[in-house]
């Protein structure tokens, strides 16, 4: 007993012996930013003083200097009370420091004692220090807006979470770039535009999804509006588009306002539902294959080759939408290799659905057929269902819904981005465009040319105006250089 009685004294008078810092005598630097300008590094940086209560404005210290090392130390001499990096909370780096590259001070960072590894990192379109200028300026008034600023849209899920820690280790991870937080000006407040990209610690650029808003919409209406058609043909002839249209969008509004988890969610089911019964139904019209129909092999031009590939852009949209949610993927080094996986599967079952139909149809029956595909669903027939195919249309609703639901939360998403409006307020809007289309689009023809259309923007959109985009920001970066 008496040895711990000792040893609990020494720890209390060993506490004692520290040196005390007096709040009022030092400054707390809360907010830090690095700019590059004119050759040299310019250091800025935001502290509160408590001598004046707790809502006292903001000061703000600026410094330059041939090293970005000697930032610190040359605010040191330039205040009149020594600095201290506790509670540092936020690093903004300007445009043209983060392209010259910010991984050595972000090693510094993480070496150092003073700093914690939920230090936020984040970019500004200009200058860190005309930024900061308007956190301490009468407008906003609070050190601590930038943090709060981008902790609150990570709780709502508007931004991934990204620290200090996790852009250190999406740096080192293989098939993985970091990304940062974007800041730019609006008049006088700061607003977070999106993601700022980095290829081996260097900005390359931001995400813009501005671009790819209409299709998105486009996608998700077009394949609500072909099921509804299959339904009303297959199923319920008398009933109006318009109600299975309105049935349906209240689900998705349902699905969508509950995050891009519960998307998530509705997409796995959709995925591993259906695959219990795709792969079955296509063993039972091998009883009627015709082998021969896949003869002559090899006799097709490229020209022809490309024509079917074209045909087929339709089933393969979807895959653009990754620009989108890839920033809120836990772990996105990760990721790439079960896209691969999932495009290939799909091609896979793409692949075994048409060499069904072609052993099943000659050439001429099923150029005659509207819905081939589906009529293979006819062949099965079991004592206690009738119609296989109204079983097999009931389950392809979880086809259908899951890619209704990511097209509106990708859609709500850009234009949360582009018009800054709240990602709640506009699905609504979305799914009231999607309703009215609906009532315009019931005839089959109608339904067919935008099928056509859609695949043709979809097409266009994913082959030529992607790999544009990133040979633009290239050789703009190039340039820049």
């Amino acid at each position: 007993m008496k040895p711990l009685l000792v040893i609990a004294a020494s720890v209390f008078l060993l506490a004692g012996c520290k040196s005390s810092r007096v709040i009022d005598e030092i400054q707390i630097i809360q907010e830090m930013g690095y700019d590059f300008h004119d050759g040299k590094y310019v250091g800025t940086a935001v502290y509160p003083t408590f001598k004046q209560g707790p809502m006292t404005k903001p000061n703000l210290l600026t410094t330059s200097s041939s090293t970005v090392y000697d930032l610190i130390p040359r605010l040191s001499s330039e205040s009149a009370l020594p600095i201290e990096e506790g509670q540092l909370r936020l690093i903004l780096f300007g445009k043209e420091f983060a392209k010259r590259g910010i991984i050595q001070i972000t090693h510094s960072l993480a070496r150092n004692n003073k700093v914690g590894s939920h230090l936020l990192l984040g970019v500004s379109s200009g200058s860190a220090h005309e930024l900061l200028d308007i956190t301490a300026s009468t407008t906003l008034s609070d050190t601590l807006y930038l943090p709060n600023l981008v902790e609150q849209n990570v709780r709502s899920m508007n931004l991934p979470k990204t620290n200090l820690h996790l852009f250190l280790y999406n740096y080192f991870s293989k098939g993985s770039d970091p990304f940062l937080p974007y800041f730019e000006k609006k008049g006088d407040f700061v607003k977070l535009e999106g993601l700022a990209l980095f290829k081996d610690g260097k900005y390359v650029g931001k995400v813009s999804l501005r671009d790819s808003f209409l299709v998105k919409i486009l996608l998700a209406f077009t394949v609500l509006q072909t099921y509804i058609e299959i339904i009303k043909i297959w199923m319920f002839p008398l009933m109006g588009a318009w109600q299975f249209s309105l049935i349906f969008l209240a689900l998705a509004y349902y699905t969508v306002l509950g995050g891009f988890r519960v998307v998530t969610g509705v997409c796995f089911w959709g995925v591993v539902i259906p695959l219990l019964t795709i792969f079955p139904m296509l063993f039972f019209p091998l009883e009627y294959a015709h082998y021969r129909n896949l003869l002559p092999v090899f006799d097709h031009s490229i020209g022809e080759i490309f024509a079917g590939a074209k045909a087929m852009s339709l089933q393969y949209l979807g895959m653009e939408m990754l620009m989108v949610y890839y920033p809120f993927i836990q772990q996105p080094e990760k990721s790439h290799k079960w896209a691969q996986w999932g495009s290939a599967f799909a091609t896979l079952i793409y692949l075994s659905i048409m060499l069904v139909s072609i052993l099943f149809y000659n050439e001429e029956q099923i150029q005659h057929i509207t819905w081939p595909t589906l009529t293979l669903a006819k062949i099965p027939a079991v004592p206690f269902i009738e119609r296989m195919e109204y079983i097999i249309i009931s389950i392809y609703v979880l086809v259908v819904f899951p890619i209704i639901c990511i097209a509106v939360w990708s859609a709500s998403r850009v234009a949360k981005k582009l018009f800054s409006i709240k990602q709640r307020r506009f699905v609504p809007v979305i799914l009231l465009f999607l309703f009215i289309g609906t009532l315009w689009f019931e005839e089959k023809e109608q339904i067919e040319r935008l099928n056509k259309w859609t695949s043709t923007v979809g097409l266009y959109f994913v082959i030529f105006y992607i790999p544009a985009l990133y040979i633009y920001v290239k050789a703009a970066n190039k340039i820049k250089k």
